[in-house]
């Protein structure tokens, strides 16, 4: 039965692996937080959302924004590395330059970045490819 487990175990960290960036190339667009469990009065404590802009087809952050409100901070200037997004009036990333490339157009993801865990979660928003 441990073997069983074992084995589906690693099927399974090997799929979400393959999935677990943006697919064919994609540059990533997304966001990180971190949180302290606290403790039964205050509650779990959560630092600032932190803005990442990833390497085509990996995990490797290429640009970084700090201190951001919402996912809407996401859009415009600010990022490391001379990098920036431009959105919709929605907030939503349309599309991206990252440091050294040209303009990427984004698309609506979902993808949770390998070691998030109750502590913290990075993941990733926005898929964007050359046109």
């Amino acid at each position: 039965m441990f073997v069983k487990t074992a084995v589906l175990a690693a099927a399974l960290l090997l799929v979400s692996g393959v999935r677990a960036q943006c697919p064919n190339g994609g540059v990533g667009v997304g966001l990180s937080q971190f949180c302290l469990i606290g403790n039964p009065t205050s509650g779990p404590s959560c630092g600032d959302l932190e803005g990442f802009i990833t390497s085509p087809g990996s995990f490797n952050t290429v640009a970084s924004k700090i201190n951001l409100d919402s996912s809407s901070d996401l859009c415009g200037l600010g990022w490391s590395g001379g990098a920036r997004t431009a959105c919709d009036g929605n907030g939503v990333v349309i599309s991206v330059n990252p440091p050294g490339a040209g303009t990427s157009v984004c698309h609506a993801e979902g993808i949770n970045v390998p070691g998030s865990s109750s502590l913290g979660v990075s993941q990733i928003w926005f898929c964007c490819y050359n046109p």
